[in-house]
């Protein structure tokens, strides 16, 4: 953690920032605007968000995917 001196502590205090909705992800590699994939839940896993998109018929048979897993993956 950084020095605070001099900084409005009262500031610091009241910041939040809400991090459990609004995420999605896609393969990195893939430009397609409509490749992104709602994120159900946070916190999360690749895998059950994978499932929850049908991208995955079950866990864990990593032939039944259409997600390849040695891709990068981007969220945000």
């Amino acid at each position: 953690m950084g020095d605070i001196s001099g900084a409005d502590v009262t500031a610091l205090m009241c910041t939040s920032i809400e991090l459990s909705a609004d995420w999605a992800f896609k393969q990195t590699d893939n430009s397609d605007p409509n490749a992104w994939l709602p994120v159900k839940k946070v916190p999360s896993t690749v895998h059950q968000d994978l499932i929850d998109n049908k991208k995955y018929k079950s866990l864990p048979p990593k032939l039944h995917s259409q997600w390849d897993a040695s891709k990068g993956l981007t969220t945000f």
